[in-house]
């Protein structure tokens, strides 16, 4: 599987920043790029420039910070709060999201595929690595949605790298940019709201396949039912094994929701295949 939900990186860009030295704790300086003092660790990366502050969450951070989906934008923007409680009002001035999901081949980015302004043209460019880019964004360069095969550089950097062999091939890289006009549309642009809302805007990059919790759906399912029917045959009554049932149901069901963007179709979908799965076996 694509390790933990896809997430590559996660940039916040912030305005009205006031350095003080105990931002730059744990980390390391990296040197100069495009203005910025940079500052890192394994996890993230701290950008400094003259009242601006960029804080860039690396795939690393998400391993080993987020247990489910729906944690991303509670603990990005809990960081994010504790870093800047100085501030009354921190202004977000520009968000990036850099994602990767599994597909066969890129689909023509649309105007359809996103909520913004109408006025928009698309376009493809070819990289260092050759390969093509679609993309879409407004006239006033708001937001901007880029999506390219990534599956060369993986290929030709696959010993250490945090892919599955298996996904060699066929990983699609997203990588979405949003200005402060496209933020500030919104009630409250808390760190919260922000990147929330960025995130469920992606909904059709699948950050993690929708397969790999069909798999993990799957596997709580049977497994439990197994425990259950083996319970019941004895002296208990299964219930804690229908609990533990219910408790990753409801986990996987929150993941579910956070990458359809609260549809649940797909869900119940699986569920309605297991169903059938266990019927056929039964009969």
């Amino acid at each position: 599987m694509i390790v933990h939900y896809g997430f590559d990186r996660l940039k916040v860009s912030v305005s009205n920043y006031v350095f003080r030295t105990t931002d730059l704790e744990g980390l390391e300086p990296k040197g100069m790029s495009n203005g910025f003092r940079w500052f890192s660790n394994a996890k993230y990366a701290l950008g400094i420039s003259d009242g601006y502050c960029v804080i860039e969450f690396f795939s690393l951070w998400f391993i080993t910070e987020v247990s489910t989906m729906s944690e991303v934008w509670p603990k990005v923007s809990g960081f994010l709060s504790d870093m800047f409680e100085r501030y009354e009002n921190p202004r977000i001035s520009r968000v990036d999201v850099f994602a990767d999901y599994t597909g066969d081949s890129i689909e023509e980015l649309t105007n359809e595929d996103y909520r913004g302004k109408s006025k928009t043209k698309t376009g493809k460019f070819s990289g260092d690595t050759g390969t093509e880019t679609s993309y879409l964004f407004n006239r006033s360069h708001s937001w901007t949605v880029r999506r390219y095969d990534k599956s060369r550089e993986i290929s030709d950097n696959m010993t250490g790298h945090r892919y599955d062999p298996e996904y060699a091939s066929g990983v699609i890289r997203i990588e979405a940019e949003y200005q402060k006009d496209y933020l500030k549309n919104l009630k409250e642009r808390s760190f919260k709201n922000c990147i929330a809302f960025i995130i469920k805007h992606l909904r059709e990059c699948r950050p993690v396949e929708l397969g790999f919790l069909a798999d993990r759906l799957e596997e709580e399912i049977g497994g439990g039912v197994i425990q259950y029917k083996a319970s019941t045959t004895g002296q208990h009554t299964g219930q804690r094994t229908k609990e533990r049932i219910y408790k990753a149901l409801a986990l996987l069901h929150g993941d579910f929701r956070a990458i359809t963007g609260g549809d649940d179709t797909e869900f119940y979908a699986e569920l309605a295949k297991l169903g059938r799965k266990a019927i056929s076996i039964h009969v």
